[in-house]
């Protein structure tokens, strides 16, 4: 029963886009009693294919849109055509996404989801490039914590289950930098004006943090932006980085 509803599914879902790019295909017989179904399907979804949804959608591949032609909610992603590119519906909400993706009929969308996936994390191999895509995936993490928030945020059972997605994600792929990738990182990003000082690097601490210099009463410079001070050999404060200007 289960395969059969899959089968028409799949040619549900190949008349309606038959019917987008206006071709004449009727749809197959309708199974459903109403028009939206409490539920999808009564069996559990594969859990490959929810681990995809789950990271394309982190990653922006699949996002949820509005059909500007029948003003409804879709999912959909883009592909490349010889004519440019080409939005692709694949469900009306997420749960259906991951339902869909098993039917044999969307194969080839699963396929091209899942080299979309691999394509963003394979061109992360800087330490800037992991480090935004670290930052995308705790962001998502955040923003279905809102979404859950009225069945318990972070301690709902559907949170937890994506954050260990995107736990092992992260930690498969190393997006998590040590010390001195995030060094590297700043130094990329960091205004010229405002030079880095040295910094400390220690196992134990997961931020970077600035070498605090002894003071030393009357050996010490004030620095004209932040205030801090700074050992009187210093050129450069150690907090922001601004040049110091020593007394005469």
């Amino acid at each position: 029963m289960r395969q059969s509803y899959q089968d028409w599914k799949g040619q549900s879902i190949e008349a309606k886009r038959s019917q987008l790019r206006g071709e004449t295909k009727d749809l197959p017989v309708p199974v459903h009693i109403q028009k939206e179904p409490p539920f999808w399907d009564v069996f559990p979804e594969n859990p490959e294919v929810f681990k995809l949804v789950v990271q394309a959608r982190a990653l922006g591949v699949l996002r949820l849109e509005e059909n500007r032609n029948t003003e409804e909610k879709v999912i959909r992603y883009t592909r490349e055509t010889v004519i440019g590119s080409e939005n692709v519906e694949i469900a009306s909400s997420w749960e259906e996404a991951v339902q869909v993706l098993e039917v044999l009929a969307c194969r080839p969308d699963k396929e091209a989801i899942g080299r979309q996936v691999s394509a963003k994390l394979a061109d992360a191999d800087q330490a800037q490039d992991k480090l935004g895509l670290y930052d995308q995936f705790i962001n998502y993490l955040k923003q279905r914590e809102a979404e859950l928030e009225k069945i318990g945020g972070s301690d709902s059972p559907d949170y937890k289950r994506e954050a260990t997605i995107i736990k092992d994600l992260i930690t498969s792929e190393n997006l998590q930098l040590d010390n001195k990738s995030k060094l590297s990182v700043i130094q990329l990003v960091i205004s010229p004006e405002k030079p880095l000082v040295d910094f400390i690097e220690e196992p134990h601490i997961s931020n970077i943090s600035p070498v605090e210099p002894p003071f030393m009463a009357g050996a010490n410079v004030f620095c004209t932006e932040c205030g801090e001070q700074n050992p009187a050999r210093s050129k450069f404060c150690y907090n922001c980085g601004t040049r110091l200007v020593k007394p005469n």
